[in-house]
């Protein structure tokens, strides 16, 4: 199945609104990864993969983690 218009959007904290991925990784001509600048290691990294307004895929996780 080929979905397109998926957006990756994040957040470094639960008060601020999601940002869209500033850039992108391409593995093999597909997307496969978000590049962000961290600021600090114990920061908690939340991300949203989106179709629109609807979300396929949300998690929150430690930076240190990835």
């Amino acid at each position: 199945m080929l979905v397109t218009g998926v957006i990756l959007n994040h957040r470094f904290h639960p008060d601020e609104a999601y940002h869209q991925c500033p850039k992108y990784i391409v593995h093999q001509g597909h997307t496969s990864g978000c590049l962000l600048d961290a600021e600090q290691r114990d920061d908690i990294l939340s991300f949203s993969i989106r179709h629109g307004t609807h979300p396929f895929f949300s998690v929150s996780r430690w930076i240190y983690e990835y």
